[in-house]
């Protein structure tokens, strides 16, 4: 049974620590830390929770952080443009084979495709790519039919951009999250 603790960002399945897809990608050198500042993954972390409320339909608009209202802005344009018929968000999930944990942001029906969505704040990173493609993997172990994923950049100025990856990119990216994931067993297993 997965067991997920919002507050240390930690899953375990009976009981039995599993990796996460970012702290894969953190321990093996994918995400360059430098570039993000405490402040600026508080940011990110909140601005998800206002988006899951919003989508619960339980977000006090007076409620949200000035600072977060432009990136908020953003996701509800973004929305209100392409019609994105939000199926899930926000849901702890286990790879049964491959060992590892993840919660995808969102997932649903965009121009008549079911992709997986992956929310930013900052600026367009390669690591990004290969997060995704673990997310888009997870969705499919779980039974969750997706064909595609995007990348969804929420911008300080209420606008975004989108980046669609096609299935061979996120088969691509799956490749180097899985070697990732193999070096890190290892290590954990031999260091």
């Amino acid at each position: 049974m997965l067991k997920f603790d919002s507050d240390t960002h930690t899953y375990t399945v009976d009981d039995k620590s599993i990796p996460s897809v970012t702290q894969i990608l953190s321990a093996e050198g994918l995400i360059n830390s430098n570039y993000a500042s405490e402040w600026h993954m508080l940011r990110g972390q909140y601005l998800h929770e206002a988006v899951k409320y919003y989508l619960d339909g339980a977000l006090d608009i007076c409620s949200v952080d000035p600072v977060l209202q432009p990136y908020l802005s953003a996701f509800q344009k973004f929305l209100d443009d392409t019609q994105f018929n939000v199926d899930g968000y926000e849901v702890p999930m286990y790879h049964p084979i491959y060992q590892y944990c993840g919660t995808p942001d969102l997932w649903g029906d965009l121009n008549g495709k079911k992709i997986v969505i992956d929310l930013k704040t900052g600026a367009v990173a390669n690591w990004h790519s290969i997060q995704i493609s673990a997310y888009y993997e997870l969705l499919k172990i779980n039974k969750i039919a997706v064909k595609g994923g995007t990348i969804l950049y929420l911008q300080d100025n209420g606008k975004y951009r989108l980046l669609s990856m096609s299935t061979s990119e996120l088969n691509r990216g799956l490749s180097v999250f899985l070697s990732c994931l193999t070096v890190h067993s290892w290590k954990k297993e031999n260091l």
